[in-house]
């Protein structure tokens, strides 16, 4: 029943979307135009973030997600919304969404980290990039292999990161717009193409959603 929730709640989420933005387009709305009443502030998103490390920490369960949730986490202390609000529906749907990735990713952490020794095998054998490369064509298990693919994702998920955290600085120091909306698809569609599962492309198609609608609404 658990493995079907995350691409239900998906297949719920972006016709809902739709249909609000077309017909509710109030509750879609967020930023500093919002009406004050039965509305809070933005900074309240660190809940959203620090629920779902709670429920990691409580599963003994780890992913790559956790890694933004961390960041993300850090950012709402370092960067505070002034005046910027969002209504009690888009906070209690933020709590639900982040558990519900966190849920489905943390199936695939152990997969992640459980042949660590094997990559660092891999790599205390083979010291310089011919070598690698030899062992890679002549010795390499399907263990060692796995964790080679691993490893480089983790390089290029904490790289998204790192360039989703910058954006955040130039759109509360500088003032840009849009650009983290930008690095946030992609940090999504590379956890897709990672896993391939039909969960993550519905959210990938459900972030591009509802991107495009907050632009277009946002306050």
């Amino acid at each position: 029943m658990i493995d079907i929730l995350p691409p239900l709640f998906f297949m719920c989420v972006i016709p809902c979307t739709i249909f609000l933005y077309i017909f509710c387009p109030y509750y879609l709305k967020h930023g500093r135009n919002l009406k004050s009443t039965y509305t809070l502030s933005k900074n309240y998103f660190i809940i959203f973030y620090f629920v779902s490390i709670i429920f990691h920490i409580f599963k003994r369960t780890y992913s790559f997600f956790l890694i933004l949730l961390i960041r993300r986490t850090i950012e709402c202390i370092i960067y505070r919304y002034k005046h910027s609000r969002m209504t009690y529906l888009q906070f209690i749907y933020g709590i639900i969404y982040y558990l519900i990735l966190s849920e489905h990713l943390m199936k695939y952490g152990n997969n992640l980290y459980e042949r660590k020794e094997a990559l660092m095998r891999l790599f205390s054998n083979y010291n310089n990039r011919s070598s690698l490369n030899q062992g890679m064509n002549i010795g390499l298990n399907q263990g060692d292999s796995f964790n080679l693919r691993s490893y480089y994702f983790s390089k290029s998920f904490i790289t998204f990161n790192v360039l989703h955290s910058i954006s955040h600085y130039f759109v509360f120091i500088k003032g840009w717009k849009y650009i983290h909306y930008i690095l946030e698809i992609v940090i999504y569609l590379h956890l897709y193409f990672k896993i391939r599962s039909i969960t993550l492309l519905l959210n990938v198609i459900y972030i591009i959603i509802f991107i495009y609608c907050s632009i277009r609404k946002r306050g």
